[in-house]
């Protein structure tokens, strides 16, 4: 299972539960801001007539705009303290959580020795 499949559970149960946005990185309004922006998204599909490139590029970055506002919250100590349902998986943290918004290394140091010491699960 993928790192962002791990990540869109707590996303899916923070857009349930506004109160998993009080954290040290985001609060409440930031959540009715990421509310507002997904209410906002255009359903365009690619067969859509009539639709052009300018209208699939617009759609794209304002989908893209939203994710962003995630970022914030993935990392926060609300990730790193969330608990995945029991019996989900045999770990019930998110893996690989990175504290703050400092950009992140290219290389994940402990990953580069053995893929046990890495937190991040193979596919």
């Amino acid at each position: 299972m993928s790192l962002c499949a791990f990540q869109g559970y707590f996303w899916n149960a923070a857009w349930l539960d506004p109160s998993l946005w009080e954290t040290d990185l985001t609060n409440r309004s930031d959540y009715d801001a990421f509310a507002a922006s997904v209410a906002s998204l255009p359903q365009v599909r690619p067969d859509t007539p009539g639709l052009s490139t300018a209208d699939i590029e617009e759609a794209i970055k304002l989908w893209f705009d939203a994710a962003e506002q995630l970022v914030p919250l993935s990392r926060s100590f609300g990730a790193r303290n969330y608990v995945l349902p029991a019996g989900f998986l045999e770990r019930q943290t998110l893996p690989g959580h990175v504290a703050g918004m400092a950009p992140l290394q290219e290389k994940d140091p402990k990953c580069g020795q053995a893929a046990a010491s890495c937190d991040v699960p193979a596919n």
